[in-house]
């Protein structure tokens, strides 16, 4: 699993994200914000995931709350906020590509120091961009 961040955002914003080829998780303040998965058969645990079909998705959790259309991707979202939705359905050809859950939720300075603990033990692993 590779590291986004920016030392400037770590040190001050508390901004850190994991991601590989199949997942990206995006942590504020050592809090988990955001999660998206994108690799077939992974999503939501008796719901859907990555490869199911659209008419899946909607038997599953109804009508969008709000419906966005792309050049590439349709996405569907739900939640209870139409400018903050909590979970995100990218579509394309009519099968769900990723699965995006979002809750933004403010951590507490030791959540922050446990993820700034952790890069910094395995630096030697762990490449920061500039």
């Amino acid at each position: 699993m590779k590291i986004e961040t920016e030392y400037y955002q770590m040190a001050y914003s508390g901004d850190v994200a994991f991601f590989d080829d199949n997942q990206y998780l995006h942590f504020h303040n050592g809090i988990l914000e955001y999660a998206s998965v994108y690799q077939k058969g992974k999503g939501i645990k008796n719901k859907f995931v990555v490869g199911d079909t659209l008419k899946k998705v909607i038997d599953k959790l109804g009508n969008p709350l709000t419906k966005m259309n792309t050049s590439d991707s349709i996405y569907y979202s739900y939640g209870n906020d139409y400018t903050d939705p909590e979970l995100t359905v990218e579509i394309r050809n009519g099968k769900v590509i990723s699965v995006q859950l979002e809750k933004i939720t403010e951590g507490f300075p030791d959540e922050n120091r446990a993820v700034q603990y952790y890069l910094n033990k395995n630096k030697n692993k762990i490449s920061f961009t500039k």
